[in-house]
């Protein structure tokens, strides 16, 4: 796949509750808002069968 060694990857979780371990739409939305304002954008997302997802972020280098 070319193009992708001018980005950095990095993998956060999705803040969760405790109950359910349901994702907490609120708190998720702010870390993604804080994390773009350094140049992060969302790639993918991995929702976990047990609850909660994996952000997957990436910007360019």
């Amino acid at each position: 796949m070319s193009g992708e060694a001018n980005y950095e990857y990095k993998v956060v979780n999705a803040p969760t509750s405790l109950l359910w371990f349901r994702i907490k739409r609120g708190e998720t939305e702010q870390l993604l808002n804080d994390l773009a304002a350094d140049g992060w954008e969302l790639d993918d997302v991995v929702v976990n069968w047990w609850g909660g997802a994996e952000l997957f972020l990436r910007r360019a280098r």
